[in-house]
Formats: C-alpha cells, sequence, structure tokens
C-alpha cells in the first residue's frame, strides 16, 4: 500500500501518557532523506535509522 501526502499537508504525532515523548533526532532526518529519494517516504524504525545514519553520514 502507498500513500501520497501533499507536501503543504501537516502531520502531526500525538502520544498517549503522562512521559513526555522525545523523538529521534537521526530517525527524523533518517525520514526526511528517505522522503527525497525515488522510492519516497517509507516507514523505518529508529534501529533501521541508525543504520541508514551510518551507511549515509553525509546525508544525516
Amino acid at each position: 500500500m502507498s500513500l501520497w501526502m501533499s507536501p503543504y499537508g501537516t502531520v502531526a504525532f500525538h502520544f498517549s501518557g503522562s512521559k513526555e515523548a522525545e523523538l529521534s533526532k537521526v530517525w527524523i532526518r533518517a525520514l526526511n532523506a528517505l522522503a527525497y529519494t525515488p522510492r519516497g517516504q517509507i516507514a523505518i524504525s529508529e534501529e533501521e535509522a541508525e543504520r541508514f545514519a551510518k551507511q549515509n553520514p553525509d546525508v544525516i
């Protein structure tokens, strides 16, 4: 399944619970870098983002 999202759309994260969530900067940067590839945006885990960052240090 694929989903096209307009670059003008807004994406928001909602978390439940009382603990404040902290987003991984490496994960966000990897997601952003992957969005600009021919494959487009794909969902990856934080572990996959860490591997991507190590393999592509110039992109992150």
